[in-house]
């Protein structure tokens, strides 16, 4: 009998303790979406200034784009120009169709589980209103992975980063070198 009723705490204890973890998992969640909103709140407000440079969909400024990621996702240029050798990798140079049809930079697909600027999706990639937005989409997934880009310290810790993240499918040595050489070129 004595052994039964500590079974039943026992059980009792793991349950308690299941309740507790699931519930500070939801706090964490809430947490992160009430960050991920709020630097979409401030990144509205920077959008605005950085539409002065536009950043046009065919014959990319390349200067322009980094200034852009600079003000988005309020970083300097060094972590920008990762931001920015990323996206010249997974659009082909902003050649892509999906970056002129999608306005999508990143080669994002349209997420379900995180706050996000995507308005819709085409083909299985996520649809922005501007290209703007998708640079701020990109800022929103790493902010929902725990980071900033000023957490990496080289273009190839980014990329390290993203693969551990299920980010591309790609070779990711040969991934890691194409975003190097595109970041050299800046």
């Amino acid at each position: 009998m004595e052994s039964s009723k500590k079974s039943k705490r026992l059980q009792q204890s793991w349950l308690i303790l299941l309740l507790l973890l699931s519930g500070l998992l939801m706090l964490l969640r809430s947490f992160l979406s009430r960050q991920a909103g709020q630097m979409i709140s401030e990144t509205l407000t920077t959008r605005n200034r950085v539409r002065n440079d536009t950043i046009t969909l065919l014959n990319v400024d390349k200067k322009a784009y980094i200034r852009a990621v600079r003000e988005l996702l309020g970083t300097d240029e060094e972590h920008a120009k990762y931001v920015t050798a990323v996206a010249m990798h997974e659009t082909g140079v902003f050649t892509s169709s999906v970056y002129i049809n999608n306005r999508n930079a990143y080669g994002m697909r349209y997420p379900s589980k995180r706050t996000h600027m995507a308005i819709g999706q085409k083909n299985g990639y996520a649809v922005y209103n501007s290209v703007e937005d998708s640079i701020t989409d990109y800022g929103l997934w790493l902010a929902y992975h725990g980071k900033t880009i000023n957490d990496f310290e080289s273009p190839e810790a980014l990329v390290d980063f993203m693969a551990s993240k299920g980010y591309f499918e790609a070779d990711k040595a040969k991934y890691k070198a194409a975003v190097r050489n595109h970041y050299n070129s800046l």
